[in-house]
């Protein structure tokens, strides 16, 4: 495991809406939604509503540095990709509800990664907005009612809420334990999903994913990132294809894709290797749609 993810630093919070409409019912998979609500505030607060997008210059701008993102001068990606990682992920409730009243409050999880917390204001700005922006879309079915910090179990300094692979909790997997997804998984090879050694490809992005986080926003050093080997694994595997709406922001239309859920056991120890990226899938997920809060796997 490379020591620049030992330097993965993040940060979590709740934030807490009342719901404005009489009843308000998640959809089946909510994953795009609040993503899209997040952006619209951002959007709105940050100067671009009413024009077609242009990175703006502002360095403090929390819409282009969370949602578009640039590579860095130096950075060894440059010329192979174009975009690196978003350095958030926000997450529905994951508490079986589906069914919200007028003055009920429905909390969402936001994890910023590394510097990206400086944004913090920002957004609690922004979330201030809720119902009060001209807008058709979600910001009209809430209120802002609270932002809440979550603190690791265990700090590591006085006063630290930074959660890192030292105190984000344990994922501890005995031969006989299980895997599960958190939440639909969506992996691409080649342009095409994932339905096979799905563990395989799991780990090799996460490695890459979160390989990047730490240089990108922790502060790690740019180095070329070494593929992971993952030929050794073992597990059975029992998922099931699913399908889900998700909005496409090309042509404004709501379009089904399909995606993974299931569980994994794992008879033996070869994942000891890996217990580093086991730890971060629940926080971080991965695969295409993480930001939304997809992708995460973690023990049963």
């Amino acid at each position: 495991m490379p020591k620049t993810i030992n330097q993965i630093y993040f940060y979590r919070y709740r934030i807490n809406l009342l719901v404005k409409k009489q009843q308000f019912q998640l959809p089946l998979h909510p994953y795009a939604l609040f993503h899209g609500l997040l952006g619209e505030l951002l959007y709105t607060g940050n100067g671009h509503s009413g024009q077609k997008f242009v990175r703006c210059e502002n360095p403090g701008c929390a819409y282009c540095n969370l949602f578009k993102p640039v590579l860095p001068p130096g950075h060894f990606w440059l010329g192979k990709y174009t975009n690196p990682p978003v350095a958030y992920v926000i997450s529905p409730p994951n508490n079986g509800k589906e069914v919200y009243r007028k003055g009920e409050v429905l909390s969402l999880q936001l994890t910023l990664i590394g510097n990206a917390n400086k944004h913090l204001p920002a957004l609690i700005s922004a979330f201030a907005q809720v119902g009060n922006i001209e807008s058709t879309g979600l910001s009209q079915e809430f209120l802002f009612h609270s932002v809440e910090g979550i603190a690791p179990q265990t700090q590591e300094k006085e006063n630290d809420n930074r959660f890192t692979l030292n105190n984000c909790g344990k994922q501890t997997l005995t031969p006989g334990s299980q895997l599960q997804t958190e939440s639909p998984l969506f992996l691409a090879s080649k342009g095409k999903l994932v339905t096979n050694n799905i563990l395989e490809h799991a780990l090799q992005q996460a490695h890459l994913k979160y390989s990047l986080f730490a240089q990108l926003y922790c502060g790690a050093r740019y180095n070329t990132i070494i593929p992971l080997e993952t030929d050794q694994l073992n597990y059975v595997q029992q998922t099931e294809i699913i399908s889900w709406w998700r909005n496409d922001n090309k042509n404004g239309k709501r379009v089904k894709v399909k995606a993974v859920n299931g569980c994994f056991t794992v008879p033996d120890a070869s994942f000891s290797p890996h217990s580093s990226l086991l730890k971060l899938l629940p926080h971080f997920g991965i695969g295409q749609y993480s930001s939304y809060g997809m992708g995460k796997i973690s023990s049963v």
